[in-house]
């Protein structure tokens, strides 16, 4: 009996059937037919490492789909990932330089447009660079010749692991399946492919899910699968896009936890694109600032986030920046917009006189008092880490109300709802401002 969709061909007088054409994107389905075939043919899974497709072989198609997999049977030593290209895409042009050493991680903020996704996609190999080169140990993924011709390894021996926000788990497959497709597509036997999925269900506690779809897997669980498949491919380099984005806060938080216990057995470089610094402060060893395709600022994630170079770092980080200019005495002189001027001391640190320096603080370490009654409200000279403000904006802020004054309407004073409500704070009231110098950060600017 004929199958449903079947066609009856004639063949030398007899009558055999032909199967419909698949539809291209088929190609998840079609790879484990193959293999299949192979192992119905006692050829174990080597059909996946053959050529021809009628006999289990591996079409470029298939290799697509393993994208950021690799043999495992003998993989290089990881390396330091480093970076030094430009590349235009629709009108925008990013030139970044930046390196990641095996075992570290590099977090990369910045605003939307910045170029961060398109960093990743010229890593991945889904952008080819106008000028430069990436380099993942000691394999050049890209590089751009002297006559415009590009040098550049195919998506799929890359070795690069790429995620996303979403998990893009295959539909038709189990979490045990889905984790085991990489090492299978690359020629690994399926015993030993499931055991590794096995091993790394239980890492990322998900062993009791490994006989479900992805329908029937919360948003976090297939987060997570889509991590430890992604893992369980052995990519030289883990580039993450801002991947807990889709995620509820309490099971955004729980990832972080996830990926930050992960032993680091086999380390490689890792770079993680996002926008929350709680994913910079708990997985980045260093973090870097991009705006405009440029990097504006790197370094460690503690000094970076501590002491913004720019208002986008600063508002990110949640503190104040006043760029000034440095006095004889160390302090750092602002000019608010009206002519009012803000003297800036730190506890520790000084920066020279007449050069361009940047004080940093928090909006809730300073304390609000009415003109009258609290520290003066004008000087000559100005007295350091005191200023006066008349109020023109009131916002809501965590755990109280966040004030702004037209004398310095870049510098925000975050004060309790109790101490809001005693100071009667309505637009136009003037108000006095004090800060500790301990709570102050100067730093020259380079």
């Amino acid at each position: 009996m004929l199958r449903p969709r079947a066609r009856r061909i004639r063949c030398h007088g007899a009558v055999r059937r032909q199967r419909p054409r698949r539809h291209p994107h088929h190609a998840a389905r079609d790879l484990h037919r193959l293999q299949r075939r192979g192992r119905q043919r006692r050829h174990g899974d080597r059909p996946v490492a053959h050529a021809h497709p009628r006999r289990g072989g591996r079409t470029a198609r298939h290799a697509g789909l393993a994208r950021g997999c690799h043999a495992v049977s003998t993989p290089p030593a990881p390396n330091r990932l480093a970076v030094d290209v430009s590349a235009s895409r629709g009108g925008f042009t990013i030139e970044v330089a930046l390196g990641v050493d095996a075992g570290e991680t590099l977090a990369v903020l910045g605003p939307n447009g910045s170029g961060k996704s398109t960093l990743l996609a010229i890593i991945a190999g889904h952008l080819a660079p106008t000028a430069g080169t990436v380099r993942l140990g000691g394999r050049t993924l890209a590089a751009r010749r002297d006559d415009g011709r590009v040098d550049e390894l195919p998506v799929e021996r890359r070795r690069v692991a790429l995620l996303g926000q979403e998990a893009l788990l295959f539909p038709h497959l189990t979490a045990l399946e889905n984790i085991a497709f990489g090492p299978r597509a690359t020629g690994m036997r399926a015993a030993d492919a499931r055991r590794d999925a096995l091993g790394m269900l239980e890492r990322f506690g998900l062993a009791e899910f490994a006989g479900r779809r992805p329908r029937e897997l919360s948003g976090g669980q297939q987060q997570r699968v889509a991590i430890a498949r992604a893992l369980a491919s052995r990519p030289d380099a883990l580039l993450l896009d801002e991947p807990f984005a889709s995620l509820d806060v309490q099971t955004a938080a729980e990832m972080r936890r996830v990926i930050a216990e992960q032993p680091s057995a086999r380390p490689i470089p890792t770079l993680l694109v996002t926008h929350d610094p709680i994913d910079a402060i708990m997985l980045a060893d260093r973090a870097a600032i991009l705006q405009a395709g440029r990097i504006v600022q790197e370094g460690p994630t503690a000094e970076v986030l501590g002491h913004p170079a720019t208002p986008f770092a600063a508002a990110l980080a949640g503190v104040n920046l006043a760029s000034g200019i440095g006095t004889a005495d160390g302090s750092v002189e602002v000019i608010g917009p009206s002519g009012a001027r803000l003297v800036l001391r730190g506890a520790a640190g000084a920066v020279e006189p007449g050069a361009r320096a940047s004080a940093v603080f928090s909006p809730g370490a300073v304390h609000a008092a009415r003109a009258d009654d609290g520290p003066p409200a004008a000087s000559a000279p100005p007295v350091p880490n005191r200023w006066a403000g008349t109020v023109t904006s009131l916002q809501s802020a965590p755990g109280g109300v966040r004030i702004v004054t037209a004398e310095h309407p870049g510098l925000a004073v975050d004060v309790p709802s109790a101490a809001a409500v005693s100071l009667g704070l309505v637009a136009d009231a003037r108000l006095a401002f004090a800060i500790a110098g301990s709570d102050v950060s100067v730093r020259a600017i380079d």
